[in-house]
């Protein structure tokens, strides 16, 4: 059964691993999830209404999040679901029906998928974000 709490401000490390956060590459220190409620159980964080995810690199908007504790993913999902991404001088903004972290490497939009950086705009399907390697790729 789901614990339910009402105006959480969550502050949640992703990925709960030692050695992720040791690691001096990973792309986000930490994560504040802000949504109206909260579900938690043994595998997963259900955040619903309002949720707003943000650190220094990104910022997301969406109706509603769960995070996978076994699988340390985190999916977001709304109609649509909305992201910036900060890279030095640079804003990447984007929307999609769903948004997944499922490795700290890459990032998938999926379902009505737009992002625009610059004057240049890529739509789609599917895009995958690879963090690391700052490559965008297209299914």
């Amino acid at each position: 059964m789901y614990k339910k709490i009402k105006s959480f401000n969550a502050l949640l490390i992703i990925f709960l691993s030692a050695d992720l956060i040791a690691d001096e590459n990973y792309f986000y220190d930490n994560i504040i999830i802000n949504s109206d409620v909260v579900e938690a159980s043994k595998t997963k964080i259900l955040f619903k209404g309002n949720v707003r995810i943000t650190s220094n690199e990104i910022n997301i908007e969406g109706n509603q999040a769960t995070f996978l504790t076994e699988e340390s993913a985190l999916i977001i999902l709304g109609t649509p679901t909305n992201i910036k991404i900060f890279e030095n001088d640079k804003v990447f903004n984007g929307s999609a029906n769903r948004i997944e972290f499922t490795d700290l490497e890459n990032l998938n939009l999926i379902g009505n998928v737009s992002i625009e950086s610059e004057n240049r705009t890529i739509n789609g399907d599917q895009i995958k974000i690879n963090l690391n390697e700052k490559s965008l790729s297209k299914k």
